[in-house]
């Protein structure tokens, strides 16, 4: 016995999640209807990008573009490399 549970997408963007997000799952969730694809995200998934992107958007020098690009990451992790390094 196989019980699938469907994403409420409403209910998604009533909690904060973007619109583009939601409207690109809701096409992913309709593409796994047709058959076309094996699964689209979940609720609980979008909530964790809406987490991922909010934590980003606090980083990265004086606000800038850095964290549009996903650059800031990369800094962060070159950042952690070199300490790592310098305490050997």
């Amino acid at each position: 016995m196989q019980i699938q549970i469907g994403t409420d997408y409403e209910l998604a963007l009533a909690l904060g999640i973007d619109a583009r997000v939601v409207r690109v799952a809701r096409h992913l969730a309709r593409q796994v209807e047709l058959g076309e694809l094996g699964r689209a995200p979940q609720l609980r998934e979008l909530l964790s990008l809406r987490r991922s992107q909010a934590s980003s958007a606090d980083v990265g020098p004086r606000g800038s573009a850095h964290t549009r690009t996903g650059q800031s990451s990369k800094w962060r992790a070159r950042g952690r490399k070199t300490r790592a390094w310098s305490q050997r």
